[in-house]
């Protein structure tokens, strides 16, 4: 006879090799999902008819530096209950503070929270009148080297946020040194794609420009997001230049948040079959507790728009196979 922690009866269970829900019987054991023999015990069962049966899920993009910044919510909180047992923070912290962030939370998360970094010395200022300012010439390659030397397994990334309030007239070349500081950390053995915030763009900043300078491996966050020049076309198309960015390798990551989306968009992409690689949250404080959360109710607006059930599910429980190896 066989004992171990759980067995779980009845549930929809996820298969993630071959991406489908099959009805099964699974067991748990030292935290680990194990395949049931015949003689595999449990004092501890459990009926999970109509219910779903999955892997802990991963939030590719939340914002979780509580109390050291505006928008960090709880990872604690709001991670755990709702099934989220990996997340990774979308750079609310630069330079500056990210090691305050390390030390006050990251650390002490039951979850496990990775992070990418801001390329603004001072980090996210969402909420303010006054966001950062991405001026590439405050950027501090300096110290952004000397942290992800010391912290390669938890930083994944740089973050750059592409928007009107933190481009001002500085166009595209805050992207520009953003891809140059990557590539220098690539260079040295470091995991470091960039990711960027892609919402209400400035004149002098076009979609084309913006989709054609990521490389493969970076990561758009925000992909439906519906202020000033969006992925549609006049005629509602999906526009070249996005198309090629996601041949190229470049992840669209739904991103959903409170503001960065719309019905209409997922309807309009999904009719042409246009689907994120990554769904995730965009969790901020003041959201810690609304319909944004959890991560599958991500899953489940999609869904609702004939989206693959299966597939918007690994898009939301395994963002780490594609982008953060």
């Amino acid at each position: 006879m066989k004992k171990i922690d759980m067995i779980i009866r009845n549930g929809q269970v996820f298969d993630s090799v071959n991406a489908k829900f099959e009805k099964k019987d699974i067991g748990i054991h030292q935290g680990v999902f194990v395949a049931l023999d015949e003689d595999t015990q449990s004092n501890n069962e459990v009926d999970a008819e109509g219910n779903y049966v999955v892997p802990g899920i991963i939030d590719e993009h939340a914002h979780l530096n509580l109390y050291g910044t505006i928008i960090g919510a709880n990872a604690d909180t709001v991670c755990i209950p709702n099934g989220i047992t990996t997340a990774c923070d979308g750079g609310t912290c630069g330079a500056s503070n990210f090691e305050q962030f390390y030390m006050s939370n990251i650390i002490r998360y039951e979850s496990t929270v990775y992070s990418y970094l801001n390329v603004s010395t001072f980090g996210n200022k969402s909420l303010c009148k006054h966001e950062e300012d991405h001026d590439p010439a405050d950027f501090r390659e300096d110290l952004i080297d000397s942290l992800f030397e010391k912290y390669p397994q938890v930083l994944r990334g740089l973050k750059v946020r592409m928007c009107k309030e933190t481009l001002g007239d500085h166009g595209i070349s805050p992207l520009h040194a953003g891809i140059e500081m990557s590539e220098h950390l690539k260079a040295k053995g470091y995991h470091c794609p960039v990711a960027i915030h892609y919402d209400d763009l400035p004149e002098n900043v076009t979609v084309k420009e913006l989709f054609g300078t990521m490389r493969k491996d970076d990561v758009i966050a925000h992909v439906f997001q519906t202020k000033a020049e969006t992925i549609f076309d006049e005629n509602g198309k999906i526009k070249d230049c996005v198309w090629d960015a996601k041949k190229r390798g470049v992840y669209m990551d739904d991103c959903h948040g409170r503001v960065h989306w719309s019905y209409p968009n997922l309807q309009n992409a999904f009719s042409q079959s246009f689907y994120p690689d990554i769904i995730s949250s965009d969790l901020v404080r003041v959201s810690e507790y609304t319909w944004i959360l959890p991560s599958v109710c991500n899953v489940s607006k999609q869904c609702s728009r004939n989206a693959n059930r299966e597939n918007f599910t690994e898009r939301n429980l395994y963002p780490c196979k594609i982008s953060w190896h």
